[in-house]
């Protein structure tokens, strides 16, 4: 079981020997913070590692993309993404900055 998103506060509802130890699940936080600059143990990915591998997944088009992106908008638009960034628009979703006229 991996826990993500924003699982904060306390789950009082859970009894972690029958629900989680006797089952023999495994928890796994998956906040980024927690992980290291360099790999410090075999198989423990660094985010280097996971972008990497995103961008070669892209390439290769065994990850698709285009269904996150909600809107296209000039670099000079900016402004505008970032305050719907801050104001929690649910129709924002990804933004691709158009730099082309750069």
């Amino acid at each position: 079981m991996v826990l993500i998103a924003s699982t904060r506060g306390e789950t009082n509802n859970v009894n972690f020997y029958q629900d989680v130890h006797k089952k023999g699940l495994i928890i796994i936080g998956a906040h980024n913070e927690v992980r290291p600059i360099r790999e410090s143990s075999p198989h423990y990915w660094t985010m280097r590692d996971d972008c990497e591998l995103a961008l070669k997944l892209i390439s290769l088009k065994r990850l698709s993309i285009a269904p996150l992106i909600s809107h296209r908008l000039s670099w000079e638009d900016a402004p505008e993404a970032y305050d719907m960034l801050m104001e929690w628009d649910s129709k924002l979703l990804g933004v691709i900055f158009d730099w082309s006229s750069v």
